[in-house]
């Protein structure tokens, strides 16, 4: 399963964003337009002085949707980053109990303080991340816990990978379909006590 789809969640995240985004540039248009009245208007005193109102009201309107836009950036970037680090380090034991993230979302993981590069640990472990990556995303954009929809996403993983991925699974509550032709999953589930509903097609 590659990353290149996260693009796609990644982006409803960023929906408020350019919401302010868009404020400012409109905000930034009525701006010019005054500027270039007030200019129009020199002889008019009066008039002018009522623009310059407005147009410093405006200044600080675009001022102040630039700034929480930016920090809107920054506190989600940050919330992401603590929640994927929670549930790759539960479903790893503690393995990777840190990571860190760039604003192009490169991450890099933390082994005993040892950073350590994506490309130097396995497909399986990769694939970890992602999946955590995916789960963090889908909690901070749904305020209630949504049922979780996988589609053979576990093919990389080896049975004690799968096993830890199944725990969290099940104590992250909620309801998850997992849609896969092997057994594995339904094996390991029986043998963890958890309550699990086949359909077979």
């Amino acid at each position: 399963e590659k990353p290149v789809p996260l693009q796609l969640l990644l982006s409803r995240m960023q929906g408020r964003e350019e919401e302010l985004q868009q404020q400012v540039q409109e905000k930034t248009t009525v701006l010019q337009n005054l500027k270039e009245n007030r200019e129009e208007l020199m002889a008019d005193t009066e008039e002018i002085s009522g623009c310059d109102t407005e147009i410093k009201s405006l200044d600080l309107a675009v001022e102040t949707l630039s700034r929480l836009s930016g920090t809107m950036k920054i506190r989600i970037g940050h919330k992401l980053q603590k929640r994927m680090e929670d549930i790759l380090s539960d479903m790893t034991e503690g393995k990777y109990n840190h990571i860190s993230m760039d604003e192009n979302m490169k991450v890099t993981l933390y082994e005993r303080n040892r950073p350590v590069a994506l490309y130097q640990v396995s497909r399986g472990t990769v694939e970890q991340v992602y999946f955590a990556l995916r789960m963090a995303v889908s909690e901070i954009l749904c305020e209630e816990c949504m049922p979780v929809l996988l589609d053979d996403v576990f093919a990389m993983y080896d049975e004690e990978r799968l096993r830890q991925t199944l725990r969290w699974l099940h104590q992250r509550g909620g309801q998850t379909v997992i849609f896969t032709c092997h057994k594995r999953e339904m094996e390991i589930l029986c043998q963890e006590g958890i309550p699990v509903h086949v359909i077979e097609m």
